[in-house]
């Protein structure tokens, strides 16, 4: 906190403000969320088929957000998945992929090298 003095002094009047300067700042939080699908391999969704969701918020300074205003948008998506060191494995959507052949043939060149002539006199 602090304070500032303002003064506006002319011939004819002095005016003079205080104004107090407090530190606002805008509140932190945390949101989380976790999804649990209700079939263990959950790939092709119908309209039978259902996720549980939940969602918990909580203020850096240790509180819960209760009651507050939360808008969901659930939707599905394609999507693929390559385990950690492992790209020899990929599930969902196989990408369309290219073998590249790169031919060198520097080994069919012929390679001359020449000496000067004082070299073997």
């Amino acid at each position: 906190d602090g304070s500032i003095y303002f003064s506006l002094p002319d011939l004819a009047t002095n005016t003079t403000h205080y104004f107090k300067v407090q530190e606002f700042r805008k509140p932190e939080y945390e949101v989380s969320s976790m999804h649990r699908p209700t079939t263990p391999h959950y790939c092709h969704s119908t309209t039978d088929e259902y996720v549980i969701v939940t969602c918990e918020g909580k203020l850096f300074a240790g509180g819960y957000l209760n009651d507050a205003n939360v808008q969901w948008t659930v939707k599905p998506e394609t999507t693929q998945f390559t385990p950690p060191e492992r790209s020899d494995y990929t599930f969902g959507r196989a990408e369309q992929f290219f073998w590249r052949y790169r031919y060198n043939n520097s080994f069919q060149t012929e390679h001359k090298i020449s000496y000067p002539a004082k070299t073997f006199q």
